[in-house]
């Protein structure tokens, strides 16, 4: 039975991967992160624009609505998923200078991620951005 529950447990509880293994490597590509946060900003902005500029009057304009919407909240849960996956839970550590800080500015963005998914405020998704460099200035100075 003890040769068996290895086993058991791989065929009934999968693992699930995300962008980031998670496992003990000690790979980390900080600065591609922070990129691809700085292209999720453009691509928010250009679908709210699309957003704002769309009347939905045909049923073409219509579909690029609901795919404008769609967008814009995927984008926002893939900068709350790098916050959380990638820095909170592998990049910062008990022990890091400017932690409480960090975290606040972590805290920030997860909260003005929820608020851009809410909205078509062009100001929350600069107030997201202006947020996040504030969170890298922040993670780059513990360096």
């Amino acid at each position: 039975m003890r040769k068996l529950l290895p086993i058991l447990l791989m065929m009934f509880c999968p693992i699930y991967l995300t962008a980031h293994c998670q496992l003990p490597c000690g790979i980390y590509h900080d600065d591609l992160r922070f990129a691809s946060l700085e292209e999720d900003i453009q691509t928010l902005n250009k679908a709210i624009a699309e957003i704002k500029k769309n009347n939905g009057s045909s049923a073409e304009e219509k579909n690029q609505l609901v795919r404008s919407v769609n967008l814009k909240d995927q984008y926002a849960d893939k900068i709350a998923h790098t916050m959380t996956f990638y820095f909170l839970q592998q990049r910062l550590k008990p022990e890091q200078k400017n932690l409480t800080s960090l975290l606040n500015s972590a805290f920030n963005i997860l909260q003005l991620a929820v608020k851009v998914k809410a909205s078509v405020d062009s100001n929350l998704v600069s107030s997201l951005n202006e947020e996040i460099a504030n969170f890298k200035a922040l993670y780059s100075s513990t360096e």
